[in-house]
């Protein structure tokens, strides 16, 4: 996913160097998955990511999503999500 090791952030998702949603520049909102449903997302260059699908799938591994009992992005609204604060967004940010 995201290196961050170096001075420069890296993806293996391409997007040109003058995009409005860089790695930099990681948003938060809400899509309606065409598979059914709304889902928190973020989008990177011209793609949105399912967050919802990368927590089902164990990518969030870190200390603060390893201990939650529910998908909080698996929702309609942005707001579970937004209510863990400050900490759960930063590492969702490292993970992504």
């Amino acid at each position: 996913m995201v290196e961050a090791s170096g001075a420069a952030l890296k993806s293996n998702i391409q997007y040109s160097a003058d995009h409005s949603f860089p790695l930099e520049n990681i948003p938060f909102g809400v899509f309606e998955n065409p598979t059914g449903g709304r889902h928190v997302c973020t989008r990177i260059g011209d793609f949105i990511i399912d967050l919802s699908v990368l927590l089902y799938h164990g990518a969030f591994g870190g200390p603060l999503f390893s201990n939650l009992t529910t998908n909080c992005f698996d929702k309609e609204s942005i707001n579970e999500f937004m209510s863990l604060g400050k900490d759960y967004w930063h590492e969702a940010r490292i993970t992504i």
